[in-house]
């Protein structure tokens, strides 16, 4: 009578009614951490916004998000490097994050970054945050994260404001020449 109890239980559904006590735990077990890789990966893909982890030298230790939009590997030999591998108008930007949170050893973010792609401008922001890392291995976790208002028509520059906007690159530039040296 046992053997039937068993047959209708897992032609119900309960498949585990004639595995011994410890078979039953290795099979729940293994279905639940499929379950939350499933969950992980649903949720990297969907929710983290665009990121990196780099360490005091700035190599990038891991990629998390789609970070396509923000990072753009230069032709040329492979690097890691996080101002060789990020977005020319973002570089001045990451750079001065990174070096602000190193040295204050706190979260910094920018806001109001604005960046072109495909014909349209996006508003953006970056946070650097060092993370708990031993002593003397220092790591930062670099979010990249779209703001609400991101698909602003892009507006063509003439004259005086591209001069304009070239100047302030320039003088960004050699600030950003400057502190490499401090």
């Amino acid at each position: 009578m046992a053997q039937d109890w068993v047959f209708i239980q897992e032609s119900r559904g309960n498949f585990f009614g004639g595995l011994p006590e410890n078979k039953k735990n290795l099979a729940g077990a293994i279905t639940h951490n499929n379950i939350d890789k499933e969950i992980e990966n649903i949720l990297l893909s969907r929710y983290i916004p665009a990121s990196v982890v780099v360490d005091k030298d700035m190599q990038v230790q891991r990629f998390l998000g789609t970070a396509s939009h923000y990072l753009q590997p230069a032709s040329g030999k492979a690097s890691l490097h996080l101002l060789k591998l990020v977005r020319d108008e973002l570089a001045f930007d990451v750079r001065k994050l990174v070096y602000r949170a190193k040295k204050e050893r706190i979260a910094v973010k920018k806001d109001g970054i604005v960046i072109s792609e495909n014909g349209h401008s996006k508003e953006m922001e970056i946070e650097v945050t060092p993370l708990k890392t031993p002593p003397g291995n220092p790591h930062y976790l670099i979010l990249f994260k779209e703001s609400k208002r991101s698909l602003l028509p892009v507006q063509k520059e003439k004259g005086r404001k591209i001069r304009k906007n070239a100047e302030r690159k320039i003088f960004n530039l050699d600030r950003l020449f400057i502190f490499s040296f401090n």
